[in-house]
């Protein structure tokens, strides 16, 4: 028992240090060091998923974070699924110009007042509010313009199951 222990203050220690260098812009090193780690858990695939998200590598992001919210080839997303994996997931498809599949998703994610959900939502509002006139109103009918989606946030949140200790807490699963 005490090697699972281990395990998991390694897998919270990882994401903690994987959670600095993606607050210094350094994703491409958190990459690295989630992938060397050894561990393939729920919270370190999220974690590599936001590396990759974050440099851009929307292909490979979209495939990890489809295996978190749809896993095992799910048809549905799983109520015990994360937030912070739905969100994920939806940030991906919206920068991917998926639009219709993202604003569909984002508006069936269950816990509204999540703060990466208002964070998401307000970015959604803002790019709305940038697009002329008569194009916002055929966003209301689900027509989306050929203009890309822009994200005025850091994409990307990192999950810890709750019950995993680290050196400080990341947000906690809810």
């Amino acid at each position: 028992m005490k090697h699972a222990v281990s395990s998991t203050s390694d897998i919270a220690s990882t994401l903690q240090q994987a959670k600095h260098m993606l607050d210094a812009g350094q994703s491409e090193h958190a990459l690295e060091a989630l992938s060397g780690c050894g561990q393939h858990s729920r919270a370190v695939e999220n974690a590599k998923g936001v590396c990759l998200l974050r440099l851009g590598r929307l292909e490979a992001a979209l495939k990890v974070f489809r295996e978190l919210v749809f896993p095992g080839g799910a048809f549905t997303i799983p109520e015990e699924t994360p937030t912070v994996f739905r969100v994920n997931y939806v940030t991906t498809l919206l920068l991917m110009d998926n639009l219709t599949v993202g604003l569909q998703l984002l508006r069936e994610i269950p816990d509204r007042r999540h703060p990466l959900v208002e964070q998401l939502e307000a970015s959604v509002r803002r790019w709305r509010q940038s697009l002329p006139w008569w194009r916002r109103a055929l966003t209301w009918i689900g027509l989306y313009p050929a203009r890309s989606f822009r994200l005025d946030i850091v994409p990307g949140g990192l999950w810890l199951p709750e019950g995993m200790e680290g050196p400080r807490p990341l947000e906690r699963a809810v």
